[in-house]
């Protein structure tokens, strides 16, 4: 029988793209740097949710963020997200 690999890294990315808010901060960043407050336009939720769930990502390696003064730019961090769907795929190859 084979050993199971650490999974867990595949379980905070699940749990971190799970959620529609943060499917949406992905969809409405695209290929733009945006910064909190304009993402804030676009979303249906409070600043602090919204902190919340930004923060989440950049923990989880899907964005990055850059500081500007007192303002906050995010981006999506392409390795990240790469690395991310590399994890699910690791999930595939055992149906295979």
């Amino acid at each position: 029988m084979k050993k199971l690999p650490d999974l867990s890294e595949i379980a905070k990315i699940g749990n971190v793209l799970s959620d529609e808010t943060r499917l949406k901060i992905l969809y409405i960043l695209g290929k733009r740097k945006l910064s909190g407050m304009e993402i804030l336009r676009q979303v249906t939720v409070t600043q602090s949710t919204l902190s919340y769930h930004l923060r989440m990502m950049v923990e989880a390696k899907i964005l990055n963020i850059e500081y500007v003064w007192k303002y906050s730019y995010y981006t999506i961090n392409a390795e990240g997200l790469a690395a991310a769907i590399k994890a699910f795929r690791v999930l595939n190859e055992v149906t295979k």
